[in-house]
């Protein structure tokens, strides 16, 4: 197939087909207003070895991205805090963040002025101060919100805590949170105004070596694709980096190919030319 469309950054025609790719969803597989072209939808089902799917979102936040893209039944989910089936939220690989970091870091997010939502396997927990902010998030991949008047309400320990926060102030809010949590947690940006905290072993790069073992292939034999700083851990240890037009300089740095942006179906190309390589 015509290249065209793609970037190459390197002598990546000269690499064999993945044994499979994993894929971030929002604002790569997806449009900005997450909603799914049915280019990227065909191109995924067409692909002749497994997609999966690696995302920020919970399992039941995967369901439809899962349905459409005929993705394997293996997910990356939580920023890779949770590895398994989305479908039937049986778990491969779980590590949720500790009870004690994830109520320090409620409590400093709100300092920050940020929304914080703590979210457990199949339903996600904010303060019902912030029911419209955090509820207007939730909406966007779907699962039950539980309010609280009082973060001491929480039960369990979360998976991961999401900060909802101005996105002028983004890039203070998420140095801060870094430095003071460096020691307790993982902190990554995942999106406009979002940012992710998981336990400190946390990140999507892990999950893609964990992946490799399950799947009993080496690192460097899966591909990556991914648009946000979450991201960079995972495209990093892929032995292949796709990265589409719409990330951030500091992403595209980590790119072997670049493809078109998201809102045009970039990924649909990157799918495309993946099947081309030779086996």
């Amino acid at each position: 197939m015509s290249i065209e469309r793609l970037n190459l950054l390197s002598d990546t025609h000269l690499l064999r087909q993945p044994a499979a790719v994993l894929c971030d969803v929002d604002r790569t597989l997806l449009r900005h207003d997450h909603s799914l072209p049915e280019d990227v939808a065909t191109a995924a089902r067409d692909l002749p070895f497994p997609l999966i799917l690696a995302s920020a979102r919970s399992p039941i936040g995967l369901h439809h991205v899962h349905d459409r893209t005929g993705a394997e039944d293996l997910a990356v989910c939580f920023n890779g805090a949770w590895i398994g089936n989305p479908q039937t939220r049986q778990p491969l690989y779980a590590l949720p963040l500790p009870r004690d970091a994830a109520e320090f870091a409620f409590s400093l997010i709100l300092e920050l002025g940020g929304a914080p939502a703590w979210f457990g396997i199949d339903h996600a927990v904010a303060l019902t101060t912030q029911a419209d902010c955090v509820g207007q998030r939730i909406k966007v991949t779907g699962g039950p919100l539980r309010l609280v008047d009082h973060a001491s309400e929480i039960s369990g320990t979360p998976f991961k805590l999401l900060a909802t926060v101005d996105p002028d102030r983004i890039a203070e809010i998420s140095a801060a949170l870094g430095r003071t949590l460096r020691d307790v947690a993982y902190v990554a940006q995942s999106g406009p105004g979002l940012i992710e905290i998981v336990h400190p072993e946390v990140s999507k790069g892990v999950a893609l070596y964990k992946v490799a073992e399950i799947l009993g292939v080496p690192p460097e034999r899966l591909a990556a694709a991914g648009d946000s700083s979450n991201d960079i851990e995972m495209l990093r240890a892929a032995g292949l980096s796709i990265v589409p037009d719409n990330a951030s300089r500091e992403v595209k740095k980590f790119a072997d190919v670049v493809v078109p942006h998201c809102d045009e179906g970039g990924i649909a190309h990157g799918f495309r030319w993946l099947a081309t390589l030779p086996e």
